[in-house]
């Protein structure tokens, strides 16, 4: 074959649209330049610090684009909520719990 596509109407290839740039602040580390894109403001302070931690290293390494912003935003939100979840937890586990009166009849007889 001379070059021509084997099956028909598969059309032109798409071409690549130009991606948005990210705003943030600029910075030059290792002689990379990079952004580091600015958080949401809907952010909570935990899932901010989670923010600051992973977009300078995501961006550093040129792995984030516009389109990613909010995937990041949403993970360091679960973050946060997790993190929130643990801590409950934490608190609830060392409380002394009441059990069913029914639970040491149960003990006795399955033991």
């Amino acid at each position: 074959m001379t070059g021509k596509a084997s099956v028909p109407g598969r059309g032109r290839k798409p071409r690549l649209k130009v991606i948005q740039p990210i705003t943030g602040k600029g910075f030059q580390q290792d002689g990379v330049s990079f952004i580091i894109p600015d958080a949401p403001e809907w952010l909570t302070p935990v899932a901010l610090e989670k923010w600051l931690e992973i977009a300078p290293i995501l961006a550093k390494n040129k792995v984030i684009t516009g389109s990613d912003l909010h995937n990041l935003g949403l993970f360091c939100t679960a973050y946060a909520n997790w993190l929130d979840g643990q801590r409950a937890y934490d608190v609830l586990r060392d409380v002394p719990h009441r059990s069913p009166k029914c639970w040491g009849r149960y003990q006795r007889t399955h033991h």
